[in-house]
């Protein structure tokens, strides 16, 4: 059974919910907008199945490096949409070159934050760049088990956390599957994030700020009309 004791140690990722057979997981949400999972202890069975996929109870995969190869994408058009020079733009049109799915964050109404599953790359725009929010994948990961089990290839793009809860899901090792980590160093929870939107006004459009497009610093540009703009910059 999942025991929440330690707040640090539960990245809300909500698989556990996802594998439980009796449905005596539910989704709550702690201070902040923290996610969290809450067991109904009258409908567990204590079959271990939550405990065996969460990452913080049962591990995860680790490999060593082979190798280290840095590079970007020749595409200045697709490189001004990315964070990290767009080479996940180049492997998720290669894999849907390939009749494959691609799976990322992607912002919704109100800039909500969640994972969606792309097949066009005329949808691949959705899923590029650095978004500012937690995202919940773990509701689509049978969907992903489904396209693998039927022989299609997957990338999957999401932080540490979300890749080692869906191995854990998937279980083995599956040779269609691809997964793209983010640069992961803490996520803001969608509480916080729809908080400071409200505070400083709910924009029409959240762009990425880059060198690409002229501007000494990266970040993100807030864009509420065609008068008002206002840009926040990481420090270097």
């Amino acid at each position: 059974m999942i025991r929440i004791k330690d707040a640090a140690k539960c990245s809300g990722c909500m698989t556990c919910m996802m594998v439980c057979p009796q449905g005596a997981i539910a989704k709550a949400e702690g201070p902040g907008g923290a996610i969290y999972p809450v067991v109904d202890k009258g409908k567990c069975v204590d079959c271990g199945r939550c405990e065996r996929v969460c990452p913080f109870l049962s591990g995860y995969l680790k490999t060593k490096p082979h190798g280290c190869i840095v590079g970007f994408t020749k595409e200045e058009n697709i490189r001004s949409l990315c964070t990290a020079g767009g080479i996940f733009a180049a492997l998720a049109a290669s894999i849907l070159a390939q009749s494959g799915a691609v799976y990322g964050a992607a912002y919704g109404q109100g800039f909500v934050c969640s994972h969606i599953c792309v097949e066009e790359v005329g949808d691949l725009h959705k899923i590029l760049g650095k978004k500012y929010a937690d995202s919940q994948a773990a509701e689509l990961f049978m969907n992903l088990k489904e396209r693998l089990l039927n022989d299609q290839k997957v990338l999957f793009s999401g932080t540490p956390c979300q890749i080692a809860a869906l191995r854990n899901y998937l279980g083995g090792t599956h040779r269609n599957l691809l997964c793209v980590q983010v640069n992961c160093s803490g996520v803001v929870t969608s509480g916080v994030w729809q908080a400071y939107l409200a505070y400083e006004g709910t924009p029409e459009q959240i762009e990425l700020v880059n060198r690409i497009q002229g501007e000494n610093k990266a970040g993100i540009r807030f864009v509420y009309d065609e008068e008002k703009q206002r840009c926040e910059v990481r420090s270097e």
